[in-house]
């Protein structure tokens, strides 16, 4: 009988080491051009939350489909993240990201919203100002975080420069998370455009870059000519193309495009045309 008891129990505990995970719970569907996650609720607990364009809608639960929360979102706003506490009520807020395209230009902002009842708690939007998240640190030890924030002209001043606002805020009771890095976001434009026979394409980075390449195609999709632009700080740059290939010799008339690579990743193309 203990043999058989045995034998049970061993049979039993293989089949629960080979169960097959089991659905537990299925998201709201998402579109593909909008977001979804997890936020931080407090340090232990998570939200669900989607981000469509329209409205970003945090859930009740880590598991929930039905909104606690629904903040309309503003023209521009792209990204979301909760891994910050400023209002003091161990409750991480959530922060909202924003850009627009100015001209050949890229203008950044951003708020703060409680998570606890979608109100704004901050707002960082000038016309005259590009604004960036730095930290939230308690950085003078007096107990309460700062929230420090990157100010630079809008648009962008020559040389460039930018300055930090520091805010006291009420945030003591929960962990600050490190700061997630942003994608790339790039502006690009080219003036003028037609040409002939040269134009001056300006771009425009969010945050430094390591190794930027310009590359020409025509429209065949042959490479005409690459541009080894290196290392970049954030902020508006100028390329020139005066119209040749590798071998320095002019193109013929038609349509090129001008293609920005950071090592393997590409950011972004822009058409130009040349007309002699």
């Amino acid at each position: 009988m203990r043999i058989v008891i045995a034998l049970f129990s061993i049979l039993l505990m293989i089949n629960i080491l080979h169960a097959q995970p089991t659905l537990e719970w299925t998201s709201p569907t998402v579109p593909s051009t909008g977001q979804a996650g997890w936020f931080y609720y407090t340090v232990d607990t998570w939200r669900f939350y989607t981000m469509d364009g329209t409205n970003l809608r945090v859930m009740s639960g880590p598991e929930s489909s039905t909104p606690a929360l629904t903040i309309p979102l503003q023209t521009g706003e792209y990204n979301a993240y909760s891994y910050i506490e400023v209002t003091g009520d161990g409750i991480y807020d959530i922060v909202i990201f924003k850009y627009v395209t100015v001209g050949s230009n890229i203008k950044f902002s951003l708020r703060i919203v409680d998570q606890t009842n979608g109100a704004n708690v901050i707002t960082f939007d000038n016309a005259n100002y590009s604004y960036l998240l730095n930290t939230v640190l308690d950085i003078d030890h007096d107990g309460f975080t700062e929230l420090v924030v990157e100010r630079s002209p809008f648009p962008p001043a020559s040389p460039d420069n930018f300055n930090f606002l520091v805010y006291q805020t009420n945030g003591t009771s929960v962990e600050q998370r490190e700061i997630p890095t942003l994608p790339q976001q790039i502006g690009l434009a080219n003036y003028p455009n037609p040409f002939n026979p040269a134009t001056k394409i300006t771009l425009t980075l969010s945050q430094p870059a390591l190794s930027l390449t310009a590359t020409i195609y025509d429209v065949s999709g042959r490479r005409i000519k690459q541009l080894m632009l290196g290392q970049r700080v954030a902020g508006t740059h100028e390329i020139g193309w005066d119209g040749t290939d590798e071998n320095n010799l002019p193109v013929v008339s038609g349509t090129y495009f001008c293609q920005i690579s950071e090592g393997t990743t590409t950011l972004q193309a822009r058409m130009m045309q040349l007309v002699r």
